[in-house]
Parts: C-alpha cells; structure tokens; sequence
C-alpha cells in the first residue's frame, strides 16, 4: 500500500486532448501522477546539442468563414475538403517537387552530439558519458496528418506519383495506432505509445500490413 509512481512521458496529457472515459480524477498526466519534478524540454536538447534541431511547415489552406455557427456541418465541410483527392494530389506534388529545397540536402553537413556508452550509462549513473560527433547531410521529415484515413489517402498517393516519377521518390513509410490517449477499463491512462493493432478495423489492418510490407522489401528486413 506504500508506493510511489513515478511517470516518464514524452507526449504528457493535457485537458485540452484528454479522453472523456473513465476516471475523471485521472484523465490528464498531472492528475495521475502530480506535479512535475523535472522538466527536460526538445528545446534543453537542442541547445545542449544532443539532437538536431527542426522546423515545422504549417499551411492552412481551408477557411472558415466568421459567421460560420453550425459546428457539425462546418466539420463534415472541411473534412470533404481536406481529404479531396486532388488537394491530397497537389499537396504530395508539393512536396516531391520541394523535399531537397525543404530537408537542406546536398547543401552542407550538420552535426550533433551522440551518446556513444548509453548502455554503460543506462546500467551506471557515475558512468561518464561519452559523447562522439555525428555529421548528417540534411534532415528527414514526419508528414503529420489529422486521422488514420487521412493517412491510408496520403500513403497511397505517395506511392502513385513516385511510381510515375521514380526520379523524385523518396523512402516513405507510414505508421499509426489505435487508441490513442484512452483509459483503460480501470480509469488508469493507457500508454500512448502502444502498438497495438487488434481493435483497428480490417481494411486498417490490412494497409498497415501491406504499408510494413513495403518497408520490409525497402530496407531488406
């Protein structure tokens, strides 16, 4: 009955993306766990140098209009729009057609810091860290999409217009999972991160397979 829990997270829940389930004294990360006792921001590891730093591209391309009221039908409008396949169609055009200009490939080598005895350090806190050079020439990118449909379209469009232009093509690779931010059964908040795919509907399913299928012939594993 003497315990304490101690939580690491990444992707802490907020009020503002928790679930409506369950428990409503444990639904964001400060109420299962209390207050915070350590912070160690992206931004920390940037300027630490322990990770590369990044930009993001955010483009609104859908307007609402400011006597807009009626929320439901104003969702099913954008949802139409944004999910239209020609605007799906221009978008990955885009960025084929920017991804060097975007990424800064072929146009210098950036350098970070990575720890090279992590697993001494891991097993040993008094363990000095070691730390070696790393140079990269430019970056990648993550496509951030709104939902798992969204993300099916885009995969699928991606692999079209390379397969026309297989002088653009790039290495992409999907990933997605259920549930996400839920409680479980017992009011406690589920890892975010789970890779648990046994609740997605079967056409899900499917492209996911076939997406990791894809990845597997890409890279030989």
């Amino acid at each position: 009955k003497k315990y304490h829990i101690f939580g690491f997270t990444g992707t802490p829940i907020f009020a503002i993306n928790a679930s409506n389930n369950g428990n409503p004294n444990l639904r964001t990360t400060q109420q299962a766990f209390g207050d915070k006792l350590h912070t160690y921001t992206i931004v920390d590891a940037i300027n630490d140098g322990n990770v590369l730093p990044f930009r993001i591209d955010y483009i609104d391309t859908v307007k609402t209009k400011p006597d807009s009221r009626d929320k439901d039908v104003e969702a099913i409008n954008t949802d139409s729009a944004l999910l239209a396949p020609k605007r799906i169609s221009e978008i990955v055009t885009y960025i084929l057609d920017h991804f060097d200009q975007k990424t800064k490939r072929n146009t210098g080598f950036y350098s970070f810091n990575r720890l090279a005895n992590i697993n001494d350090v891991a097993k040993n806190q008094d363990i000095e860290e070691e730390k070696e050079k790393v140079r990269l020439n430019g970056f990648n990118s993550i496509f951030a999409v709104s939902s798992i449909d969204a993300a099916k379209l885009y995969y699928a469009e991606f692999k079209r217009q390379m397969s026309l232009h297989p002088e653009k093509a790039l290495k992409v690779a999907t990933i997605y999972s259920y549930g996400q931010n839920e409680d479980d059964p017992d009011g406690f908040i589920d890892d975010e991160n789970s890779d648990s795919t046994d609740d997605l509907d079967v056409t899900s399913r499917e492209f996911l397979e076939n997406a990791i299928n894809d990845y597997n012939k890409m890279f030989h594993t």
